[in-house]
């Protein structure tokens, strides 16, 4: 239920909705009306004539298990009760989500860590605001039973598909150096997620390193024929970026954003099984795959120093495979913008 709102706590649009009202009073009014109108007004009755219209946020995103921070604060209402209209716009990978932010068709965006620091090597004009969700079950490796690849060993001398400087990418080398092999001693292929799944039924790889939920949708093109190889846990996780100007220039509007995200947090801890629900619907994941990556997944707004250490260690990695095209790595500290959050929490709205 929403509160009644007094004169303590009333926004600038409700305060400049009363003064109207009184105006009109003092002009129009019969006499005795006046504490009645007050009353009115007191008690929370404005009209929402004269209330701030809702602020349009366009939000880049993706639909896997990190998503149901946004779509749980869209269908609880959360952005609204912060006098938002948010659109969610559906990216499929966080690089795109980024890009899509960066070319001006979303002010906001959903980023993981490898998309932060590839565009931090040509650009430095956008910010990190929170981190929301960290999963260990997103990253998989899917391939064929028909393939006979059965471990992480198996995919030496194989073709493995994947999206370039992705974060598939990078598990998938880091995968290869954990078991002691060399990553060039597997095929790279480099594909577009929306040609993956083709790929490997038709033969052209034997194998994808892939991202849920495409990777369930990978899995159910192959049928019976699908097979899931099992890998150590990896950590990935998703965070709000901008460019820096919107920050700049929306800043009450940013601060609410993250008020929005964090009822949502807090709204998915106490009530997990509604917001898996939400999420199912976004997503189309099936129920076991879903209740796997749940389990695997923890939604809280943060903003840890961990990250300066994840983006320095995928940078180098980039140096090291040559895919920085000669860029001086940043001090990505610079990118860090806690200023939002750190507004949010003085407020008493994120603990």
């Amino acid at each position: 239920m929403h509160s009644a709102r007094t004169p303590s706590n009333l926004d600038c649009g409700a305060k400049t909705a009363m003064m109207h009202l009184l105006h009109l009073w003092q002009r129009f009014a019969r006499p005795g009306t006046g504490m009645l109108l007050l009353a009115a007004l007191v008690c929370g009755h404005l009209s929402p004539a004269f209330a701030d219209p809702p602020t349009p946020i366009t939000i880049a995103t993706g639909s896997s298990v990190p998503a149901t921070v946004l779509f749980v604060a869209q269908e609880m209402g959360f952005f609204a009760q912060e006098g938002l209209e948010v659109k969610l716009q559906d990216c499929v990978i966080g690089s795109r989500c980024i890009t899509d932010m960066l070319d001006g068709k979303a002010q906001f965006s959903s980023a993981g860590d490898l998309a932060i620091m590839f565009n931090s090597l040509s650009r430095q004009d956008f910010s990190v605001l929170a981190t929301y969700c960290s999963s260990t079950s997103i990253l998989k490796l899917i391939t064929r039973k028909s393939a006979r690849i059965v471990k992480a060993q198996d995919l030496i001398g194989k073709r493995v598909g994947m999206p370039k400087k992705s974060a598939a990418h990078y598990f998938l080398d880091n995968l290869m150096l954990l078991e002691g092999i060399e990553p060039t001693r597997v095929q790279h292929v480099f594909l577009e997620p929306e040609d993956m799944s083709a790929a490997l039924a038709s033969g052209a790889v034997d194998a994808l390193s892939s991202l849920e939920p495409i990777a369930s949708k990978q899995r159910a093109a192959l049928g019976k024929d699908a097979f899931e190889i099992k890998v150590p846990p990896y950590n990935l996780s998703t965070h709000l970026v901008a460019l820096r100007s919107t920050v700049a220039q929306s800043p009450r509007d940013t601060v609410k954003l993250l008020r929005a995200m964090e009822k949502s947090v807090q709204f998915i801890a106490h009530e997990p099984l509604k917001a898996k629900a939400v999420l199912a619907k976004h997503s189309g994941m099936e129920a076991a795959a879903l209740d796997a990556l749940w389990a695997g997944s923890q939604f809280k707004l943060v903003l840890d120093p961990s990250l300066l250490v994840t983006l320095n260690s995928a940078a180098r990695w980039a140096k090291n495979e040559n895919l920085t095209n000669g860029a001086q790595v940043p001090d990505f500290s610079g990118f860090i913008n806690p200023g939002p959050l750190n507004a949010a929490k003085s407020k008493g709205i994120i603990k």
